[in-house]
């Protein structure tokens, strides 16, 4: 499905900083998940669910983040400092695409 947007109608797809943060904020403690390893900065303390997100809470502030497969082997894992709003991406097309960016993260922790 496409959706072709004309400038005048961006605002009506955009979300309102309300709502973001309302959809990055912690719904709800999640102990049956690990928190993602990462070093330095963004050593994960607690998992949280946002609105869509996991939301770890680390030793200076929050990280969203998610992940999505299908039965094809494609995986991708999206991450967001929460605070200053940068990020990555990563995007695999193996079936252990998850070991990857898992080893990924481990090894460069903060963006």
């Amino acid at each position: 499905m496409t959706a072709i947007v004309r400038p005048a109608q961006q605002e009506n797809f955009l979300l309102s900083e309300e709502m973001r943060k309302e959809m990055l904020s912690h719904q709800i403690r999640v102990d049956s998940r690990e928190v993602m390893d990462r070093p330095g900065r963004h050593l994960g303390l607690a998992g949280f669910r946002g609105l869509g997100w996991a939301v770890d809470s680390t030793i200076t502030h929050d990280v969203a983040q998610h992940t999505g497969s299908n039965q094809s082997g494609f995986r991708c894992y999206t991450q967001l400092d929460v605070e200053d709003g940068s990020g990555m991406v990563i995007l695999t097309n193996a079936l252990n695409g998850d070991e990857l960016y898992r080893r990924l993260i481990a090894a460069i922790g903060d963006f």
